[in-house]
């Protein structure tokens, strides 16, 4: 009776399980541990096991499609597409419990979620200040109505709208709508942008973008900037009025016709404009082409009224220019013969009387004149022009001296100068040997030779050069030298009556001498050739520097090439370069890696002064010192097929993105050079724990594909966890688990693959059918009980199901049970 009472479970069993839509399963015999079949069932000892649901593995994931819903026993579960799934059910439900529900990847584990089935792509309309996601676009339409706000109910995925027309709609915008060319000198970026050169990047100079692709091809090159967003308000320009008037280059225009505010403010941070509510303004705007332009002056070409020519030593300014008043272009003649106009300043023309005591300026001289009232002193207010004067008549007026009135004549070995005067004479410039000044005109006229000189006035102390300290450095051109064994004073000074020099009675002192010819010189830079330590490169478009210039060291000429291709280095500002010290909680910028070295003190907090450049720091060893990483230090090579990733990383493939197979990079600069294909991917690091697999126990299985080994001569903890931030693994500290080791009978096709009965029952007499591997049917259990011992149960089970190889195990797909002969 007890062997027939059990029968009768099993087969009670068997109809709650074809009640839910599952199969049953029983524990497999601890002496064949490595049958891992889903659909297997062993009679062992003729009892029904209550396991519940059985998950094989770890409930594991990578992306969402890596899991699945699993209903059972009128609960809903998110389970790994990998995983094997077995049902005991103990409750009846006609609805289906995963309804509405679907299975996402959170944290690597798969979970149910119902949230996001509802409202999922829903995209609320869109209004000027309320954008659209990134990658959409705001399209209003005034032929259709579109509410201003929408919400979606998560729960039932209803929509509800305000009823109102103040809203557009996102649609996805073109492949290239985004897309901003690169920028060159000739070539500006787009309105809202500006072009940034980058000395430390390869920018290439031109780029296109397919329309139908969104895909961008650029040169290769490194002849190009990238245009950037300009800051809110950099453009912004605030009204005018008679007090506030517009920048330089624009002019007020009030126009009575129109209400203009008298005060606008722009915020940085949002680019929104707050004016005053009144009509006191006017708007700038830009000048015509050529209103202010001034042409260079030359001694026969003066410059406008209000204005003085100016020339200045060692500037090279043309003594023709043209602006075209179409387009504002200016042309000039390619010469250095020119001045330049600057306005005169209130006073600048002024000339005070003079006395005998106080003489006029060079070119002029003083007239006195008896008959007239002229007085001793005046001034003039530099603020409005106004001149005031004593009221007495002791003073003479200055009068310019005629043409040649100060005309020296040049001098030669021949014809010495008049006195008062010394000869100059300087192989660098051509001097002519004879002169005459016309006294109708002032031109003077010399004969075309280089035989002659300058008469300059005498003048003492003119080459005097003070001693130099280390606090009083020499002049321009000059470098202090301190001699070995020579005593020069600190202090000297020269009587500029006399000539007579005066020093102080020590040696604190040094020598000024001429500097070596092209000490200081700095060449131009470029984006391969940098500045020298403490300067920065300088690339301003509108300026034209040559990429490449030397200096001869003999006579400190210089000499460049004819482009427009290089940068000037300019000392950099204070504090830019410094990198303060780095701790565990404070790490280095990007580019650049800790350095604790073992017997130094560094301090473990610095402060750079950006006015001096002065550092101060803390008085501890507690820091370490932000090195610069070598090139190629963090470089990862791409992976393919056939060349793995490093240790501790993986080969991802993006089918979207286009990935080389190959790249290399240059330790010597840093530059990536790669292949110009598509079959390579990224190596990307592992995450912690994705490959752990937990010890197994008889309540515990294998993930799939793997088999329970119990090795009684070692011991293997019962369970195991590993922390995902840092892939430590505990255990429990016992020797109750086995190791999961990968299944021997696994398959690659169905052809790998045979249906058998196991047990002590055929399946015509009860027995259930097994999808098993070929090279493991010696692992199909028999029956445990001596011949004879055993009833079956007289119930026909067998089916028309197929064996096939799925996830690399043998399953028997879904069949129906065949014609029953005992009751045909």
């Amino acid at each position: 009776m007890r062997k027939i009472f059990t029968t009768g479970l099993i087969l009670g069993a068997g109809l709650l399980f074809a009640a839910c839509g599952a199969e049953p399963t029983e524990s497999l015999p601890s002496e064949i541990p490595n049958l891992s079949t889903e659909n297997a069932v062993v009679e062992s000892a003729l009892t029904v096991v209550s396991t519940g649901v059985r998950i094989k593995g770890p409930n594991r994931c990578k992306t969402d499609a890596d899991c699945k819903l699993f209903a059972c026993d009128c609960t809903c579960s998110a389970v790994s597409n990998q995983q094997t799934t077995n049902c005991k059910p103990t409750c009846f439900n006609i609805q289906d419990p995963c309804s509405g529900l679907e299975a996402v990847c959170e944290n690597h584990m798969c979970v149910t979620d119902k949230a996001d089935l509802f409202c999922e792509d829903f995209v609320p309309p869109c209004t000027s200040s309320k954008p659209c996601p990134d990658g959409m676009e705001c399209v209003f339409n005034a032929n259709e109505c579109n509410p201003s706000f929408c919400s979606c109910d998560p729960t039932t995925g209803a929509i509800g709208c305000t009823k109102d027309c103040g809203g557009g709609i996102c649609k996805p915008k073109p492949p290239c709508a985004d897309f901003v060319p690169p920028c060159t000198k000739s070539k500006p970026c787009p309105d809202g942008f500006e072009c940034t050169f980058d000395s430390t990047q390869c920018n290439p100079s031109f780029c296109t973008c397919d329309a139908a692709t969104g895909k961008v091809v650029c040169t290769a090159d490194c002849g190009g900037g990238v245009c950037k967003p300009k800051p809110f308000c950099e453009d912004f320009v605030p009204p005018c009025s008679s007090s506030k008037p517009c920048p330089d280059g624009l002019e007020c225009v009030i126009d009575p016709a129109q209400c203009n505010p008298s005060f606008c403010s722009c915020d940085p941070a949002t680019g929104a404009i707050l004016c005053t509510d009144d009509c006191g303004g006017g708007m700038c705007k830009p000048k015509p082409f050529c209103e202010d332009f001034v042409p260079p002056c030359t001694p026969s070409k003066p410059c406008p009224e209000g204005f003085e020519c100016t020339f200045t030593a060692g500037e090279c300014n043309p003594s023709v220019c043209n602006c075209d008043p179409t387009t504002g272009n200016i042309s000039c003649t390619d010469d250095c013969n020119g001045g330049i106009c600057k306005p005169k300043t209130f006073c600048e023309d002024f000339i005070p009387p003079c006395t005998s005591s106080k003489p006029c300026p060079s070119g002029y001289q003083c007239v006195m004149d008896p008959t007239q009232c002229n007085p001793s002193a005046c001034g003039c207010d530099p603020t409005t022009g106004m001149i005031f004067c004593t009221a007495d008549c002791g003073g003479g007026v200055c009068e310019p001296k005629g043409l040649c009135d100060d005309f020296v004549p040049a001098c030669s070995l021949s014809k010495p100068c008049p006195d008062g005067l010394e000869c100059v004479f300087n192989d660098a410039v051509c001097e002519p040997s004879y002169c005459t000044c016309d006294p109708t005109t002032g031109e003077i006229t010399c004969t075309d030779d280089c035989k002659g000189g300058q008469c300059k006035p005498k003048a003492y102390c003119e080459d005097f050069v003070p001693p130099c300290t280390s606090s009083k450095p020499c002049p321009d051109g000059l470098e202090c030298v301190f001699e070995t064994g020579a005593c020069n004073p600190s202090f000297c000074t020269c009587d500029a009556a006399t000539g007579a020099i005066t020093c102080t009675k020590d040696c604190g002192g040094g020598v000024c001498k001429p500097k070596p010819f092209c000490e200081d010189f700095i060449p131009p830079c470029t984006a391969s050739k940098p500045c020298p330590d403490g300067f920065q490169c300088i690339m301003d478009p509108t300026q034209c520097h040559p990429s490449y210039c030397t200096c001869d060291a003999t006579t400190g000429q210089i000499v460049c090439t004819d482009d427009c291709g290089g940068g000037v280095c300019k000392p950099k500002p204070f504090c830019q370069d410094f990198v303060p010290p780095c701790t565990a909680s404070k790490p280095c910028p990007n580019g650049m890696e800790c350095v604790f070295e073992a017997g130094a003190c560094n301090p473990s907090f610095c402060s750079c002064d950006p006015n001096t450049g002065a550092t101060v720091c803390t008085d501890d060893c507690g820091g370490g010192v932000c090195k610069q990483k070598t090139f190629c230090e963090d470089f990862v090579p791409a992976c393919s097929l056939s060349k793995p990733c490093p240790d501790g990383m993986e080969c991802v493939f993006n089918d979207a993105v286009c990935e080389p197979s190959y790249c290399t990079c240059d330790p010597t600069n840093g530059k990536i050079t790669c292949t110009d294909d598509c079959k390579g991917g990224q190596c990307k690091p592992k995450t912690y724990c994705e490959d752990f697999i937990p010890p197994c126990t008889s309540s515990k299985p294998c993930p799939s594909g793997y088999a329970c080994m119990f090795d009684p001569t070692a011991c293997h903890p019962s369970y195991c966890s590993c922390d995902p931030t840092n892939g430590k693994i505990a255990c429990t500290d016992d020797c109750n688990g086995g190791v999961c080791k990968p299944n021997p009978c696994g398959c690659t096709t169905d052809a790998d693959c045979v249906k058998v009965t196991g047990g002590c029952c055929p399946c015509s007499m009860g027995g259930k059918e097994m999808a098993v591997a070929k090279q493991c049917l010696n692992t199909v259990p028999g029956c445990p009980y001596p011949p004879g011992t055993f009833a079956c149960l007289a119930v026909y089970m067998c089916t028309d199901s197929k064996a096939v190889c799925q996830n690399n195990q043998c399953k028997l797909t879904s069949g129906l049970i065949s014609t029953d002969p005992i009751t045909k």
